[in-house]
């Protein structure tokens, strides 16, 4: 967090709030999407933005991004107010809740690291991401509620090079497409000096009705009984973390016809694959069996031995967007959380076996078309409760797969006025998995980019295999 080495001097530590006009009061109720990340840790994510022109008015961007800010949050009231969750005897259930004089905590600070560094692909060293990552202020407890402020923001500034900006945000907020809108929102209202903001449709606007998310079996209050109760126990929700000086980050590049090749070499194991009808092997399928390999061979390499636990289960996770799998389709301006998770299991065993690519990609492949077809197991909430192999898995069996293979999720044509999105690090803080960022590239078209942090021995050994891995499939017959 910013402040605590001698590579970044904090200039600012200040608050934002919606303008004068906006409204007083605005309250927003939870649906069952959003009750389920009640208890969970908080999100950290870095956007650099490499600037165009050397030299430019550091001044004026940080005055500019604090006025724009003020001006797009007046449609994004949550982001400025708090969640609150009754600790009394009653039968309130937690809210979105905004008041008049609440406001978003932003950091500007400086930084003497190297940004070519930090924004590269190499393996770098993940504990010096720590001081880009703003902390979220932390809860109160006033009147039987508990007040937790959701959203900060720390505009960090390396001289002539670029900028990063940090967000730290409780996941009760909304998912990736909500933020993705609200970014692209701040982004025009930067560039036009606000004046965009009356000129465009309701459609453009954020919406928060929750009566669109239909919950006809009430797995909403069955959700939240579930959350209080893990909080009466004591399950730790995690705002401020910090990062493992043992891990390191790194991207890799899968490129369009390693991607082509992937699938190819995947058929050619189980031709069941293309020719099923449950299915299609997808990119994310197949990149995500890739990389579900890699890392559990990498596991055996790092322990030098036969793993103990062959047999363990071994699972992963995948989220999917419920937006358009609901009756009407949930409009795409919805603001709020619309992901339910998708859990894929398999062994250890079976990912390092000379058939673990294709039991992986058929894995991924049968339980993402299950979840995308199964509209009433959504409503029903067969996606709450996690396997219970996999609530007790080690972070070596755990995998978090988050990002798109087909959508730009992380808006690299963004452009605030000094220069476009350089890269974007999807920070995870949490000791019991691994998590994994997809995302469309930003400089190779067709391409993706995969985000990775291990430990330093783990990731030099996934880093062997994968590249391994695509080598030989450009020198083996994939048929």
């Amino acid at each position: 967090m910013a402040g605590n080495s001698e590579d970044i001097k904090v200039l600012e530590k200040c608050r934002v709030a919606p303008p004068p006009d906006a409204v007083a009061e605005f309250t927003v109720p939870l649906s069952f999407f959003d009750m389920r990340w009640l208890i969970s840790d908080a999100e950290h994510h870095l956007h650099f933005y490499r600037f165009r022109h050397p030299c430019p008015n550091s001044k004026f961007i940080i005055s500019s991004i604090k006025s724009s800010l003020s001006l797009v949050l007046k449609h994004f009231l949550p982001l400025a107010g708090n969640l609150i969750w009754p600790v009394d005897s009653s039968d309130r259930m937690p809210e979105l809740r905004y008041k008049k004089g609440d406001s978003v905590s932003l950091t500007i600070a400086e930084s003497s690291m190297d940004f070519d560094y930090l924004a590269g692909d190499h393996q770098r060293d993940s504990y010096k991401f720590n001081d880009l990552i703003p902390q979220l202020p932390e809860p109160i407890v006033t009147s039987g509620d508990e007040v937790l402020p959701l959203f900060a923001l720390q505009v960090t500034v390396f001289s002539n090079t670029g900028i990063c900006i940090g967000r730290n945000l409780h996941q009760v907020l909304g998912d990736a497409s909500s933020f993705l809108h609200f970014n692209k929102l701040w982004v025009l209202v930067d560039k036009s000096n606000g004046d965009s903001l009356k000129f465009l449709p309701l459609s453009s606007l954020p919406m928060y009705d929750r009566s669109v998310v239909q919950d006809p079996f009430h797995i909403r209050r069955k959700i939240y009984n579930e959350r209080k109760l893990l909080k009466s126990q004591g399950t730790p929700t995690v705002l401020n973390p910090a990062i493992s000086k043992d891990e390191v980050r790194a991207t890799f590049i899968l490129h369009p016809i390693d991607i082509m090749k992937l699938k190819k070499f995947i058929s050619s194991k189980n031709r069941n694959l293309t020719g099923s009808s449950n299915y299609n092997l997808s990119t994310f399928t197949v990149t995500s069996a890739l990389i579900w390999t890699c890392l559990s061979k990498s596991l055996d390499t790092v322990v030098r031995e036969k793993v103990e636990e062959d047999k363990h289960a071994a699972n992963l996770c995948a989220f999917i967007n419920c937006r358009q799998r609901f009756a009407p389709p949930i409009p795409q301006n919805y603001f709020g959380n619309c992901i339910v998770p998708c859990m894929v299991g398999s062994t250890h065993e079976q990912l390092v076996g000379n058939e673990g690519l294709s039991v992986a990609a058929t894995a991924i492949g049968d339980a993402i078309h299950k979840r995308l077809h199964d509209y009433e197991g959504i409503l029903r909430g067969d996606w709450i409760s996690p396997p219970r192999s996999t609530s007790a898995a080690p972070r070596s069996t755990l995998i978090y797969v988050v990002g798109s293979a087909q959508r730009n999720v992380h808006d690299f044509d963004a452009d605030f006025g000094w220069g476009k999105l350089e890269k974007h690090e999807s920070v995870s803080t949490n000791p019991s998995a691994t998590l994994i960022l997809i995302s469309r590239s930003r400089r190779f078209k067709g391409a993706l980019e995969l985000g990775i942090s291990l430990p330093k021995n783990r990731m030099d050994a996934f880093a062997t295999i994968f590249t391994n891995f695509i080598n030989s499939l450009h020198v083996r017959s994939p048929l």
